[in-house]
């Protein structure tokens, strides 16, 4: 009985598969790549700028929603990556530079803050992974630089590229009917997008038990296609895409940090600095924020100004952690906190981060 319902299911896809799909526009003509991937040459070459944040096919096919771009334009880039097509956010080149000339100007601080953290394309320290705390710190300052949206390719037929799958549809009807998706992308040679969004409609059925199999029966199919933009690479920005920041704005940049988020990191590296850098004898017995100063600072991050103890046999030891401390990228001041006299092998210092 069970080997009859195989060859019925079999007979039955096999009509229904040869039924499926509906023909595409006369002008929807998938262009081949012009350099094929070795790895599959019926892969058809995205490689364009298209205008879709916030449209549902982006949605669909990307990893994460574009990011704040301050008002600028922000397109969706395809490009072949090491093993697949890629997805990026980018905000064209000329209108990130034109923002940023500007920025140097009227917010000279902020500019250098944005600078230094897209240039280095994370946030300092032990924090360096996380990748959702860097965009928020960008986006509290300016546009973002290329923002990786996903990976594309998932399979590809006849110069046409079918994204990642697509959650199946449940109904609640009587014969419990559901569906599932494909899209499909493809370009033309004027560059344009070419979409094919592709709905199956799924019969559930029994084989053995009460375990539950699906087949599709019918398909129908939609088309569009995206305009091309003007390209916008997703190549990182490099220290030539960007006018260097005014010494006015590394000035005002270097009396507090890019944000308060990124004040964790800093800390770490700090603890690491001295660490690596103490002389030898010399220990560090406290470090903690200096409770004395304003909890919400508008000039400060909590744990920006600290209160530290080192201690140590040798006087001399002891006074040589100012220079240490002060010689630290991190370090805006060091001064000594009054007190303790009678401690000699104790020395306590006020310390100001950037």
């Amino acid at each position: 009985m069970v080997r009859f319902r195989l060859i019925l299911i079999a007979a039955i896809c096999s009509v229904l598969v040869a039924c499926l799909g509906d023909r595409p526009p006369s002008d929807f003509k998938p262009e081949a790549a012009g350099q094929p991937d070795p790895s599959n040459p019926q892969c058809p070459d995205l490689d364009g700028s298209y205008d879709l944040a916030g449209s549902p096919l982006a949605r669909a096919i990307t990893d994460r929603r574009p990011p704040a771009s301050h008002g600028l334009p922000i397109v969706l880039t395809f490009k072949r990556g090491v093993t697949s097509t890629e997805a990026w956010w980018v905000v064209p080149r000329e209108r990130l530079q034109k923002w940023a000339a500007a920025e140097r100007e009227n917010n000279p601080g902020d500019y250098a803050r944005w600078r230094e953290l897209v240039l280095r394309g994370k946030l300092a320290g032990e924090r360096s992974w996380d990748h959702d705390g860097f965009l928020e710190a960008v986006a509290e300052l300016g546009p973002p630089a290329p923002v990786f949206a996903g990976v594309v390719r998932y399979a590809c037929e006849q110069n046409w590229m079918r994204t990642r799958p697509q959650p199946t549809s449940y109904r609640a009807d009587a014969d419990g009917g559901s569906h599932e998706t494909e899209i499909w992308l493809a370009r033309d040679r004027s560059g344009d997008l070419l979409v094919k969004n592709v709905v199956y409609n799924l019969k559930s059925f029994h084989i053995w038990g009460e375990a539950n199999n699906t087949i599709r029966t019918s398909s129908r199919a939609s088309w569009k296609r995206i305009p091309a933009q003007p390209h916008a690479p997703a190549d990182p920005l490099t220290e030539a895409d960007l006018p260097a920041a005014n010494a006015a704005g590394l000035a005002e940049a270097n009396g507090g940090p890019a944000s308060c988020s990124v004040m964790p990191a800093r800390l770490v590296d700090l603890s690491s600095y001295i660490l690596g850098n103490s002389p030898a004898g010399v220990a560090l017995a406290y470090f903690a924020p200096l409770e004395e100063e304003p909890m919400t600072s508008p000039e400060h991050c909590r744990g920006q100004i600290l209160e530290l103890h080192f201690s140590g046999n040798s006087p001399e030891a002891l006074a040589s952690i100012d220079g240490m401390l002060a010689r630290a990228e991190l370090v805006r001041s060091v001064s000594v906190l009054a007190g303790d006299d009678d401690k000699p092998n104790l020395r306590k210092l006020r310390v100001v981060l950037k």
